[in-house]
């Protein structure tokens, strides 16, 4: 019997040494393979993730509704400039398709995260893996961040491509401790860094047209800072680094104010030049007389009198998130703000056409124009007033009484005594700032003012009297560096709210 060879069906196609070689190549393929898939197999939830992909109970994480602290004026939204601008918006309306939120669980060592996406139906879900809840009891911490595990620098300029700068450093953070597991899981994000706005005033020699073209610089700038979902004290950190000039977002081609995203816990100390100003070859700076701090979620509001000579007026506050800088229109002009450049005596007849809400006047004022403004801050429900106009220096006894709608008012100019009962009454208004005064503070200045959030008068050269803040239930920072006459009677009677007091150098009594 004669037996054939039976040959394999591909050895037909190709000689021994080729198959022999082909082989070899499979061999190699699979076993890359099989290398990757285990890679593939070892890696983190998310490739912004810094732990081990840890499924603790089992149990995932969904997320339910996620909404932003609380905005200026109560406005309630994602409170960062749109990358693309929409017209007639009075807030940016909320996270958008395509948008990303991180999120840590620890439990003593044990910890995971996940990273979720904004889907166009208005859910969150998971991108690759959710995280997980690490213990069954309410042991858990969760940090949320819409910004990656990472270290990062903040920019040298907000004005280059400043609608993706603006929502990209927007940091918004969570974290919450004793959690137990609960789905889905709402939570509301907080802004973690602090907010400079620079608005800028014509003073002596200086038209509104010529700040139109300045630039504003932060100086010193606090730039460096990292991301963590399971480190340290927040998810967002400081680190230390070489501070630098950060240069603002102007609002829009007719806004006067410029703004930042800065580093929060940042102290310019008194005397530290802080801001630069550059109108074509001339440069100007301001340095505060007291020491000011940046803080997370707040908004550093510095209003600059911008003179030949120099920054020659300024007042301080501290509000709530300003949204003007991240919504409506292209990005955010601020044609809210009307500006009335005034001469003595005619302010009456420039008031008759005005009808907005927030009013800057610049030029030179008189008594009687005080008296104008008064009854159309009444008459007109007027609530922000910029008094940047030269020609009058002390504030008359009632100036503002009773001017329920005002919420702020600045007065860099007026830096002599303020009266008595200037703005007892006034129940809308938040905050008030002056450079100086350098005469007395009347009684019952600002009794009744159950709105009153915050006061800053760095040198005050005469005496308060008495009952100057007494009801202002809201109350709740007062700093009076210098103060070199005495304070009165019951100064802070029925300021329930009252969590701090800063008086170093009072040189007379304290009633």
């Amino acid at each position: 019997m004669i037996y054939k060879e039976r040959r394999h069906p591909m050895k037909h196609l190709f000689s021994s040494e080729t198959w022999s070689s082909m082989r070899t190549l499979l061999a190699a393929l699979l076993t890359l393979g099989i290398l990757l898939c285990l890679l593939l197999a070892g890696c983190t939830p998310y490739a912004d993730d810094d732990a081990d992909e840890g499924r603790g109970t089992g149990v995932a994480l969904s997320l339910g509704s996620v909404t932003v602290a609380e905005q200026k004026d109560g406005k309630q939204g994602v409170d960062t400039r749109a990358d693309t601008p929409v017209d007639g918006l009075e807030q940016w309306p909320g996270f958008q398709g395509g948008d990303n939120l991180y999120v840590g669980i620890t439990s003593g060592s044990l910890q995971g995260g996940g990273r979720y996406h904004y889907d166009d139906g208005n859910i969150w879900l998971a991108t690759r893996n959710s995280a997980y809840w690490q213990s069954g009891a309410a042991k858990n911490t969760v940090r949320i961040t819409n910004k990656g595990v990472g270290d990062y620098t903040l920019p040298d300029s907000y004005e280059a491509d400043a609608a993706t700068k603006w929502h990209t450093w927007d940091v918004l953070t969570y974290q919450e401790e004793n959690v137990a597991p609960v789905s889905p899981y709402s939570c509301q994000l907080q802004h973690a860094m602090a907010q400079l706005c620079v608005e800028l005033a014509p003073g002596t020699e200086i038209k509104t047209d010529q700040l139109q073209s300045a630039t504003v610089k932060a100086l010193n700038a606090d730039c460096e800072f990292s991301i963590s979902l399971f480190e340290g004290d927040e998810p967002l950190q400081k680190q230390s680094g070489t501070p630098k000039s950060i240069t603002l977002l102007k609002n829009g081609a007719t806004s006067l104010k410029h703004y930042a995203l800065l580093l929060p816990e940042q102290n310019y100390a008194a005397a530290q030049k802080m801001i630069e100003i550059n109108i074509g070859n001339e440069s100007y700076s301001f340095t505060p007389t007291e020491a000011l701090m940046l803080k997370a979620g707040t908004c550093l509001h510095l209003t600059l009198t911008v003179s030949k000579t120099g920054v020659s007026g300024w007042t301080v506050s501290s509000t709530s998130w300003d949204d003007e800088v991240t919504t409506g229109g292209k990005p955010g002009e601020d044609s809210e703000v009307t500006v009335i450049e005034n001469t003595a005596g005619g302010l009456e007849a420039a008031l008759n056409s005005f009808s907005g809400t927030k009013l800057m006047i610049t030029g030179e004022i008189n008594d009687a124009d005080m008296g104008a403004l008064k009854e159309a801050i009444k008459n007109k429900n007027i609530t922000e007033v910029y008094i940047m106009a030269t020609g009058v220096a002390n504030l008359e006894d009632n100036a503002f009484r009773d001017c329920t709608t005002l919420e702020s008012i600045s007065m860099p100019g007026i830096t002599g005594s303020i009266g008595e009962e200037a703005f007892e009454g006034c129940t809308a208004l938040q905050s008030i700032s002056l450079p100086e005064v350098t005469g007395d503070i009347g009684n019952y200045t600002f009794n009744g003012c159950t709105a009153l959030q915050n006061v800053s008068l760095p040198r005050v050269t005469g005496s308060i009297g008495n009952c100057t803040f007494k009801g202002c239930t809201a109350l709740q920072s007062v700093s009076l560096p210098e103060v070199t006459g005495d304070i009165g009677n019951y100064t802070f009677n029925g300021c329930t709210a009252l969590q701090n007091v800063s008086l170093p150098r009072v040189t007379g009594s304290i009633g």
